[in-house]
């Protein structure tokens, strides 16, 4: 002020003119300059961080977080990705700043396998906000958060039983009869229809929603480096990805063409009835209800809902097997609750304080989705005191949240009792986030968390598991990719009654 203030008393001629423009330059310069960006690694040329990352992608940034602090920049290519570490960080964004950091990223594999409509990968505005709200009414009507749910479960848990006691006692993988059973629940919630576990079709479709979590990093390069696309040998498992999701398509849109058919407004079965009603309903031919948005919305839902839930049953097994005395204490408190007849409910899960504990556990231990699908921003924002431009990918990282030494002491060991309280009794903690936070928060969460439930009860009332007799302990260590799944184990189920070998 005092430097202007000289300049407007002294004459007006060419030095003082010149005085006043070099002040006023450096104004426009001051006002001009970049913002306090996030912190990271270097970035190289063309290429970023793109080599730095491994396939413990999770663990990496985790790594980083401890270098450049709970917010960080790396890039992947030209792109810049900012990281969200630590519980506090990640509920200030998706919960405190939610209108800064409830959009997605434009990404090319995304882009074609969604066709830019269902729920889980649009952009956050108007029509994310319509679909969202109409799914979860719809999801309600059908009985997602109603009994006929524990109903279906229970059914299905019980021809899961049938299909084990077929081995009898012989050591084989779970992961088929976890997935056929978890996908049966979701198939018949949504479609209305229930497939046996050796159908070829339906164990073909299965895969392929599996398929969408084995692709290795060079599937992805088409998000960062468009180009890469159109390369021979850089693009097949690129190009895989939309077969099999087209496959996938096709299987729901048969489902469609028979609900057309068979459709009585006065008997709404499941989802896909739902969603026809509502399309019926419209006046408005330009409408965003339509019939592409219905088999992309159960797309979504069919992909994001098989893979995450059927792999931490898988996980909750393994570690009843690593820890047989943990086992033996869920089984005895479903004995003391259900007995051997008992059908399990989501209100019983007030009686058994220990076993919810002990899914909370695997929820956390295991962390099955360790980074959300990529969050972007809706606009300008700062977290942390770091600026972050609009329409930045911003990838949240639950994996440091649920393995802080800070809020779970000894984070690396398996332990349920995190969840008890003095009184033995099941206490929720809110940093334990596996369908994270937030506007964008799993649509399914309430669907998962009974299938994940329900059928650990009925296994565990039913059989006892252990490994193969002079098999090596699997490692507790799992492998990452777009899930976090444990290493391939075989397992030998023994039932807990004697009449069901007969």
């Amino acid at each position: 002020m005092f430097l202007l203030h000289g300049l407007l008393q002294c004459p007006w001629d060419l030095y003082g003119l010149l005085k006043l423009a070099a002040v006023l330059l450096g104004c426009l310069w001051w006002l001009r300059k970049p913002r306090r960006l996030p912190p990271g690694p270097i970035n190289w040329p063309l290429l970023g961080n793109f080599l730095s990352l491994t396939q413990d992608e999770p663990m990496l940034l985790k790594s980083w977080a401890r270098q450049y602090g709970d917010v960080f920049m790396y890039h992947v290519g030209s792109r810049a990705v900012v990281v969200l570490n630590g519980y506090r960080t990640i509920h200030q964004a998706l919960v405190k700043q939610a209108e800064d950091f409830s959009s997605r990223p434009y990404m090319p594999i995304t882009a074609e396998n969604s066709q830019r409509k269902g729920v889980i990968h649009v952009p956050y505005g108007p029509f994310w906000k319509q679909h969202r709200k109409s799914t979860l009414l719809k999801m309600r009507e059908i009985g997602v958060d109603k009994p006929v749910l524990d109903q279906k479960i229970a059914m299905e848990g019980q021809s899961l039983v049938q299909e084990i006691t077929k081995k009898e006692g012989i050591p084989f993988d779970m992961t088929k009869l976890i997935q056929t059973a978890v996908s049966n629940i979701i198939s018949t919630m949504l479609c209305g229809t229930r497939y046996e576990y050796d159908h070829p079709g339906f164990q073909r479709f299965i895969s392929n929603v599996a398929l969408n979590f084995k692709f290795s990093r060079l599937s992805m390069l088409p998000n960062h480096y468009p180009w890469t696309k159109w390369v021979p040998g850089l693009n097949t498992e690129f190009n895989r990805t939309l077969e099999c999701n087209k496959e996938i398509r096709e299987h729901i849109r048969e489902h469609l063409v028979e609900h057309e058919t068979s459709f009585d407004p006065d008997n709404i079965r499941d989802f896909m009835d739902a969603f026809l009603n509502e399309i019926r309903h419209q006046d408005d031919e330009a409408a965003t209800v339509n019939k592409e948005q219905l088999v992309q919305v159960i797309r979504d839902m069919f992909v994001a809902g098989i893979e995450n839930i059927a792999t931490a049953l898988r996980w909750a097994l393994l570690y009843s097997v690593l820890y047989p005395d943990i086992q033996a204490r869920v089984q005895e408190e479903i004995d003391h609750v259900l007995g051997r007849n008992g059908t399990p409910t989501m209100a019983d899960r007030k009686k058994m304080p220990f076993t919810e504990a002990t899914i909370e556990e695997v929820l956390r231990y295991a962390t099955v989705a360790p980074l959300t699908v990529d969050h972007a921003t809706s606009r300008d924002t700062s977290l942390n005191g770091y600026y972050i431009p609009k329409d930045t990918l911003v990838q949240v990282n639950l994996w440091s949240v649920h393995h802080d030494p800070e809020t779970w002491p000894e984070p690396e060991t398996f332990d349920p009792t995190r969840f008890l309280n003095d009184e033995g009794q099941f206490q929720k903690k809110a940093e334990n986030i596996p369908f994270s936070l937030g506007r964008r928060i799993c649509l399914g969460e309430r669907m998962a968390r009974a299938e994940l439930l329900l059928f650990y009860i009925t296994l565990l009332q039913h059989f006892h598991f252990k490994l193969p007799e002079g098999a090596a302990r699997p490692s507790e260590k799992g492998l990452f990719g777009i899930t976090y799944n444990p290493v391939d184990f075989d397992i030998v189920a023994v039932p807990r009654f004697s009449d069901m070998c007969t």
